[in-house]
């Protein structure tokens, strides 16, 4: 027997897909996939696209892509951390630090999580942001 598609459940399960968690948003693709699977339904007919018809490009904007807005609208890493090290309340060790993460940026390697995650709570708190 075939089962209904529940699509407010749908709808609140595709909204998880945006997480900050991975594994929060890993699972709500694959829960939106058991849903699809267990309703018989595809992506293709719950979106209305026909096979082999192409769907409609997305409106572009000239300034290249959009800034995110809103709560987590920070600007990049190697920005934070300028307005990070421009703060005079650092010690010598804390900047040092800092300086020793903007390098790693320039070099084009990535910082650790915690040290995104100290970046992201100075900047904020740094300019009272928070």
């Amino acid at each position: 027997m075939t089962a209904k598609l529940d699509r407010r459940r749908l709808v609140k399960v595709l909204g998880m897909l945006g997480s900050r968690h991975d594994g929060e948003a890993l699972n709500a693709a694959r829960t939106a996939h058991a849903m699809l699977a267990q309703s018989k339904t595809r992506w293709e007919d719950l979106l209305g696209v026909r096979p082999g018809e192409e769907p409609e490009p997305l409106p572009q904007d000239d300034d290249g892509p959009a800034k995110p807005k809103g709560k987590f609208g920070d600007p990049d890493y190697p920005d934070m951390l300028k307005a990070v090290l421009k703060s005079k309340g650092l010690d010598a060790k804390s900047r040092k630090r800092f300086e020793e993460m903007s390098d790693r940026l320039r070099r084009g390697l990535s910082l650790s999580l915690d040290d995104k995650l100290l970046v992201r709570w100075l900047y904020h708190t740094s300019n009272g942001k928070n």
